[in-house]
């Protein structure tokens, strides 16, 4: 039987039905037409927080949203039609789904009660001019809106790249955003161009390229309607650009029919950097700081980056010989991150303490303290405590605070310790009430400001890497299909806790681009089976309209905006600042015992009474942790050598002076020893592998070093960096032992 089909109309009110023209469609015969309070249709080329992006939108198929109000669980039969010149080409069932973008009802978010949008999106034929959303009930088919496909007559995009990957903290900048052009001066610029004409052909079209100021560089570009044509173009930026604009130009005859610019950061020259050591400065940040009002949340002029802090107050960074660098940023509040290669930052979040009390908001959220908010730097403070040829040592100390300024006591102090191979230590001493189990790990990446989270970021972001068995599990994002993590009928989002093995110690590789082969890295040490660690539980991503928009939590309320609380949806601000994606962290509770506990077993632990621990003075406990860090491009397999060498230290006899109590810092990845003549013999009986070894000696002679032997074989002074206490070794030491010999005149 054929349907016949009739309009009612864009928007769907109470009571509007089809006339008695319409006829019955077999499948809808038994459902009736529920209420529908408005129905909508949109084409598109799909959302732009969602793929394809840049050239790979150029040709890309329309893309059909409906959104429907009901008020119950749809019953009728929804259909998608797609039409060409008139003629029906495509027809298929909508299903559709209500939007769970709100983390609604997690943790500190209010869940809407009565939700009543439910979406769905259809990639259409490429020939599509026109389609129509239909509803089947009732004996009748209907439809409900319909919409012309609009092209433009000329769909196109351009992209500028550097000629290789440029680290921004090199040139002493930080997070360009990511539709800028950021180059070195004299450098060529790669100019990819993509066009197509939707309406005629365009034999004779011409494209033009150049950096403002200079003459434009041309080639032709002959456009055959729904043809697309790619074009590479280089492009020479003269010295004489600072922050200028790229002109990308297509014209037929000698008219214009497309242009783009793309904004232009120049750099003249590579900072003064140690391949091994610590350099404070003041990071250059192109932009001016968002700014809200913290207790309506409306926005504010916004604040000179240049003027935004004391001015005595500097960045750290801290310069690895691997090409790691370590930050410690004003616009970050001092919280560090790994800044990549690509341009984005990676971090092991910080202490954060919801017992404290929380902070509610206009929009009923609520927030924790914790230094994220101290965005003025009125607490949060980085300094140098040591750099030497063989350590680096920056302490950050913080209180926590909410996004007023209230701060209801708690006190935490982060040392970070490195070494020349590039690996490190983060070291956690923490304060707080004896009821109280702050938050201490979360992945968290920094991606810069216009930077869309599925554009950039790897879908496989973690790999776990265990150390007794050598097995790993690469962990994409987001994390769980839509069925598990989201409920089909509340569309209620919820954290999923990553199914890992939780008998062994476990090492972490957290990818923060889809091109950079380098992670950072975080390990804990083995505490025994005594105090089985948590696991950590994946962030839900964010939807939007019912579609995933990134592969996890995102926020613009941190780094640099100020006055901004937790949002929990996405927004239009994502080209005002740099943003973060939370990506998995750990929930200090025991869903087994269901009590408040430690992610992980403390160091050290201690009880009494102190200051600044809580409101008032009272026994609060102090606990230190410590995690082994770094950020490389390593095998896997190297990095399972590099952890069980951290968590499983050698034991050690020394002649010529004693072993100190303790004889191993994790803290700080070192053997101890005291020396009591100025010729020591270090025998070192390694059950694994020990990589490259840090010894600290006490009372060490005050004269040089003159040599160092491993066995009978005496190191070159490149294989080694001592300090006067810390002595580094670029050596593997093999089971079952070996002897290292130092002498001192």
């Amino acid at each position: 039987m054929k349907l016949q089909r009739c309009s009612i109309g864009v928007i769907v009110t109470i009571g509007a039905f089809c006339d008695a023209g319409c006829l019955a469609s077999p499948a809808s015969t038994r459902v009736s037409c529920e209420r529908i309070d408005i129905a909508k249709l949109s084409i598109d080329k799909g959302h732009r927080w969602r793929p394809p992006f840049g050239l790979d939108r150029v040709g890309s198929p329309p893309v059909a949203h409906v959104e429907l109000h009901l008020q119950h669980p749809p019953t009728a039969e929804y259909y998608l039609t797609a039409y060409n010149n008139g003629d029906e080409i495509e027809r298929e069932k909508v299903h559709l789904r209500l939007n769970a973008g709100d983390y609604g009802g997690l943790g500190n978010v209010p869940i809407s009660n009565k939700r009543t949008a439910r979406f769905s999106h259809v990639i259409l034929p490429q020939r599509t001019t026109e389609a129509a959303l239909e509803r089947g009930c009732d004996g009748k088919l209907e439809v409900l809106d319909r919409k012309t496909v609009t092209k433009e007559d000329i769909e196109a995009d351009a992209v500028a790249q550097s000629p290789q990957p440029l680290n921004p903290v090199d040139f002493g900048a930080i997070f360009p955003p990511h539709n800028v052009l950021f180059i070195v001066e004299g450098q060529d610029a790669t100019v990819r161009v993509a066009a197509l004409s939707r309406s005629l052909d365009l034999p004779r079209a011409r494209l033009q390229v150049w950096v403002e100021g200079a003459k434009p560089i041309e080639q032709t570009m002959s456009l055959l309607k729904d043809k697309r044509v790619d074009r590479t173009v280089t492009v020479p930026v003269s010295s004489a650009v600072t922050n200028n604009a790229l002109r990308i130009r297509i014209l037929n005859e000698e008219k214009i029919v497309w242009s783009k610019d793309i904004s232009v950061m120049t750099v003249r020259h590579w900072m003064r950097r140690p391949l091994f050591g610590v350099v404070q400065t003041k990071l250059h940040y192109g932009s001016a700081i968002p700014v809200f009002d913290s207790n309506t949340g409306s926005s504010r002029a916004a604040l000179p980056y240049e003027t935004a802090w004391n001015a005595d107050l500097k960045d750290l960074i801290v310069f690895l010989p691997n090409g790691s660098r370590f930050v410690f940023w004003r616009g970050a509040n001092y919280i560090p991150f790994w800044a990549g290669q690509y341009n984005t930052g990676t971090l092991y979040q910080w202490a954060e303490d919801c017992s404290r009390g929380m902070i509610s908001h206009p929009d009923g959220s609520k927030d924790c303290p914790e230094p994220l908010f101290d965005t003025e730097l009125r607490y949060s403070r980085a300094r140098i405590i040591e750099a030497s040829a063989a350590r680096i040592h920056v302490r950050w100390e913080y209180e926590l605070t909410d996004v007023r300024y209230e701060v209801r006591g708690g006190l935490a102090t982060e040392d970070f310790y490195f070494y020349p191979d590039g690996f490190g230590t983060r070291v956690v001493t923490v304060t707080a009430s004896a009821d109280s189990k702050p938050q201490l790990s979360e992945f968290i990446i920094i991606t810069p400001a216009s930077a869309y989270p599925l554009e950039v970021l790897p879908k496989k972001i973690l790999k776990a890497l265990y150390l007794n068995s050598g097995q790993k599990d690469n962990i994409s994002f987001p994390y769980d299909d839509e069925a598990s993590s989201v409920d089909n009928e509340t569309q209620s989002s919820k954290f999923t806790r990553l199914i890992l093995r939780d008998h062994e110690p476990t090492l972490f590789r957290i990818f923060s681009h889809k091109d950079d082969p380098s992670s950072a890295i975080y390990l804990y040490p083995d505490v025994g089976a005594d105090f089985r660690p948590l696991m950590p539980y994946a962030y839900p991503p964010m939807y939007d309209g019912a579609e995933i928009v990134t592969p996890a939590y995102w926020g613009n309320h941190w780094p640099l905006t100020r006055g901004k609380w937790t949002g929990w949806t996405i927004n239009d601000e994502i080209d005002a600042s740099p943003t973060h994606s939370a990506i998995a962290g750990w929930i200090p509770f025991d869903p087994q015992k269901e009590e408040k506990r430690w992610e992980v077993a403390p160091l050290v632990e201690g009880k009494w009474a102190m200051a600044n621990c809580t409101s008032s003075p009272q026994p609060c406990v102090l606990s230190r942790f410590a995690w082994m860090i770094g950020h490389t491009d390593l095998p896997d397999q190297e990095l399972i050598r590099m952890g069980r060498s951290f968590t499983r230290p050698p034991a050690i006899d020394v002649f010529g002076g004693r072993v100190a109590v303790p004889s191993y810092s994790i803290e700080r990845r070192a053997l101890r020893i005291v020396a009591e003549q100025p010729r020591l013999t270090i025998r070192l009986r390694p059950t694994v592998p020990l990589i490259n070894p840090v010894f600290e000696i006490e009372e060490a002679p005050t004269g040089p070093l003159e040599f160092v032997f491993v066995n009978e074989v005496q190191l070159s002074p490149t294989e080694y960096a001592w300090d006067g206490k810390t002595l580094w070794l670029n050596r593997n030491i093999e089971p079952p032992h070996l002897d290292i010999t130092l002498s001192f005149k």
